[in-house]
C-alpha cells in the first residue's frame, strides 16, 4: 500500500512537472499567439479577422494608413454610415469620404472597438507599367496602419507568421527573442512608411508597403544591379517613369519583405530587421556604399 501510494505521488509529480515544461515551452515560443498570414492574389498577404460574429479574410497593407471595408459587411449591417464627411489622405490624392463604423474588430488578440473605416471605393490601384490611376474601388477588406497605431508587429512572411504585441518586453516571450535588431531608420507619415536607401552614396527614400507585389523605382531612377537599404542589398526592380508621390523614389514591397523579419513599432515609430543570432550587424560605411 505504501509502495502503491509513493508511486502514484511520483506519477502525479511527474504529469505536474511534464505541465510546467510545457507550459514554460509554449509561453516562451508561442506567447503572444502568432496570427497566420496566408498569400493571395498577386502573393500579396492575407489573415483572419473576427467582425462580429463574422470571419473575414483582410488584406495587411502596410503602405495604407485606414481600414477598408467591403460592400458585403457594409450590407449585411456589420458597418454603419456615419453622417460626417471626412477628407481621406492617401498616396494619390485627398478625398471626402463618409466613412463607415465597426463595432468590434479581433485581429488576433487585439480587438478595435467602434473603428471608423473608410469605404470601398476609396482604394485606388495603379497599374506601375504605364502609371495609370484605375477609378474602380478595389474590393475586399484591407487593415491599414492606423490599426496597429499603439502597437508592435513582429511580421515574418517567409514563415507566414505576425505577432501583435503590446510592448516591447512581450518581443522576449516570442523566438525571436534572441535576435540582434538593425534599425532602418524609418519615418513614419500620415501617407506612408518610408525607409532610407542608397546607390553610390545618394539618398533614396522608399516606401515599405506589404500592399505592393514588386519593388519599384519611380520618376525613372536609374540604378546599377542593387540598392542598399542599410547594408542589405535589394534587386529586382520594376523601374518605371509614374512620378510616384512627392519625394519618394519607389517602394519595398513583398519581394524585399519576405526576405527578413521585421519589427514594426508603431506606438514608438521604428522599423528593425531581426537579424538571424549568426548574421552581425552592419556597420555604418557599409549602409552607405
Amino acid at each position: 500500500m505504501v509502495v502503491w501510494k509513493r508511486q502514484k505521488l511520483l506519477c502525479l509529480l511527474g504529469v505536474i512537472g511534464a505541465c510546467g515544461l510545457l507550459y514554460s515551452f509554449l509561453s516562451k515560443e508561442y506567447f503572444p499567439s502568432p496570427l497566420l498570414l496566408t498569400r493571395g492574389k498577386n502573393n500579396l498577404v492575407y489573415f483572419d479577422v473576427l467582425v462580429g460574429e463574422k470571419h473575414k479574410p483582410a488584406m495587411l497593407d502596410l503602405g495604407a494608413y485606414q481600414i477598408s471595408v467591403d460592400k458585403e459587411l457594409i450590407e449585411k449591417g456589420f458597418a454603419n454610415a456615419t453622417e460626417n464627411k471626412i477628407v481621406s489622405h492617401s498616396l494619390f490624392e485627398e478625398t471626402e469620404l463618409i466613412m463607415h463604423c465597426l463595432d468590434r474588430i479581433e485581429i488576433g488578440q487585439l480587438v478595435l472597438e467602434n473603428f471608423l473605416c473608410q469605404p470601398p471605393h476609396a482604394l485606388k490601384y495603379i497599374d506601375l507599367q504605364t502609371g495609370h490611376i484605375e477609378d474602380e474601388g478595389l474590393s475586399g477588406f484591407t487593415i491599414g496602419r492606423e490599426a496597429f497605431k499603439d502597437h508592435l508587429m513582429i511580421l515574418d512572411l517567409k514563415n507566414g507568421v505576425a505577432f501583435i504585441l503590446s510592448s516591447i518586453e512581450e518581443v522576449k516571450k516570442t523566438s525571436f527573442h534572441d535576435r540582434s535588431r538593425l534599425d532602418l531608420k524609418g519615418v513614419f507619415s500620415k501617407d506612408s512608411l518610408y525607409v532610407p536607401g542608397f546607390v553610390d552614396g545618394q539618398a533614396l527614400n522608399f516606401i515599405l508597403d506589404t500592399g505592393a507585389s514588386l519593388n519599384v523605382l519611380f520618376n525613372g531612377v536609374e540604378i546599377g544591379d542593387e540598392v542598399l537599404v542599410q547594408g542589405l542589398p535589394v534587386q529586382n526592380f520594376l523601374k518605371t517613369s509614374f512620378s510616384g508621390p512627392p519625394e519618394t523614389d519607389g517602394i519595398l514591397g513583398i519581394p524585399f519583405i519576405e526576405q527578413f523579419v521585421f519589427l514594426i513599432n508603431f506606438k514608438d515609430q521604428q522599423v528593425h530587421i531581426l537579424l538571424p543570432p549568426e548574421q552581425t550587424r552592419f556597420t555604418e560605411k557599409e549602409t552607405q556604399k
